[in-house]
């Protein structure tokens, strides 16, 4: 196993011409910034059948306190109302007018938005989103619906929060001072630690509290061009939506105050070869073997997605289909800022646990000794049907705009085109 290290060397060289038909794709976006700031990633695919939006802000839950917290996911859920439209709600009018999809989502740095909806529609779909964040006019009555429907997803408030709150904190307390547990991403990676988020309790206590002038001063404070980023990916005329762009987002002459504050893309990698198993007192036990990895290069990165699915499907079938020793052998994939684990992952019952990581250690050592065209053809013939058969949907046209703005904002540059 300890000849995993090497493999990801030995993929380079073998799979230098792995999915090129995927890296031309980029040869259709565009970035721009517009002059108040508003930075704008457009990729148009005219064999797409349907557009979406991503509207990104540069505010999260790391910009909160204890006396706060909970507020940026509150303006999130406010900013959808609106009473002068049906409904009085953008995600209803929105979908009546045809999205298939409209949500929105708050993250640690980035509170965004997001809806898909049908080609023909692509330009309705931006002015109408440039309306939803720009030109607000909400009340008490939306806040309290909104505080409502927030309560529902984070959990009403008891009585008893206010103690079970203490005590928790006592125990986070000795388990910070005492870990007794590997956190891959700082103890691998040299990551610095994330900021911890307020608990549960305090979500609850202040969302019953807070008031409309609150959020709306939050909303002044981060809501303005200059720290938002917009990308639009489908079927589209980009000169025309570019025009629309600059009409209904570039000349919004607002000047906010702050913007979320990420922690540094610094990941060091100490070593390569990654194992974790999960042996317990259940039947079972669990197998993650892969990698760790820097992310630095697109193509490095659709070569371990191209290897692991491949090893993963040549092991289910051995594992499984042909020996009937585990439920399942998946590839996973995970990230966090630039650092990345990736392989396979596999359950089996205790007497079959050895055999099937040695059979999946052989596997691998032998693929970094030699893999024949036809292993290589097979693994690309895999990568090429997973792609080319959602090539032209506009989520994965959003997801491979996704990977441009992080290379842009990470790296000063885009894709050799």
């Amino acid at each position: 196993m300890y000849k995993l290290i090497f493999f990801l060397l030995l993929l380079l060289l073998n799979f230098s011409y792995v999915n090129a038909q995927e890296l031309t794709l980029y040869k259709s976006i565009k970035y721009l910034q517009l002059e108040n700031g508003l930075k704008l990633y457009m990729l148009n695919d005219k064999k797409a059948v349907n557009t979406q939006i991503d509207l990104e802000v540069g505010v999260g839950m790391s910009v909160e306190t204890d006396e706060n917290a909970g507020i940026t996911h509150l303006l999130e859920h406010l900013l959808f109302r609106d009473a002068r439209i049906p409904y009085s709600d953008y995600l209803d009018y929105l979908k009546e007018e045809g999205a298939t999809y409209v949500n929105g989502y708050t993250q640690d740095f980035t509170t965004g938005y997001v809806a898909t909806i049908d080609a023909n529609k692509s330009y309705f779909l931006v002015e109408a989103f440039a309306q939803m964040i720009f030109d607000k006019n909400v009340s008490k009555k939306d806040l309290e619906i909104e505080k409502k429907a927030l309560q529902n997803e984070i959990g009403e408030l008891q009585w008893y929060h206010y103690f079970s709150d203490k005590i928790v904190r006592v125990f986070l307390f000795i388990a910070d001072a005492f870990p007794n547990e590997e956190n891959i991403w700082q103890d691998s990676f040299m990551l610095e630690k994330a900021k911890k988020r307020a608990s549960s309790y305090q979500y609850k206590t202040n969302n019953i509290a807070f008031s409309l002038e609150e959020v709306l001063e939050h909303y002044k404070h981060y809501y303005y061009p200059k720290n938002m980023t917009l990308k639009i990916a489908g079927n589209f005329d980009p000169v025309k939506m570019e025009a629309l762009v600059r009409e209904h987002y570039g000349k919004i002459q607002r000047i906010g105050t702050q913007r979320a504050k990420e922690k540094p893309y610094n990941a060091q990698l100490i070593e390569k070869a990654y194992k974790n198993f999960q042996v317990g007192t259940s039947d079972t036990n669990t197998a993650n073997l892969g990698t760790r990895y820097i992310l630095d290069d697109y193509k490095k990165y659709l070569i371990l997605v191209t290897y692991n699915e491949y090893l993963s499907s040549k092991m289910q079938k051995l594992l499984r289909n042909s020996l009937g020793q585990t439920y399942s052998v998946s590839s996973y994939i995970a990230d966090s800022r630039n650092a990345g684990l990736a392989g396979v992952t596999f359950v089996a019952l205790h007497d079959d646990f050895d055999e099937n990581l040695r059979l999946i250690q052989d596997q691998v050592l032998q693929d970094v000794k030699h893999m024949s065209e036809k292993d290589i053809s097979e693994a690309l013939a895999q990568s090429e049907l997973y792609y080319t058969s959602k090539e032209h949907d506009s989520e994965t046209l959003m997801d491979l705009l996704g990977t441009q703005v992080f290379l842009k904002k990470q790296h000063m540059t885009f894709l050799k085109r």
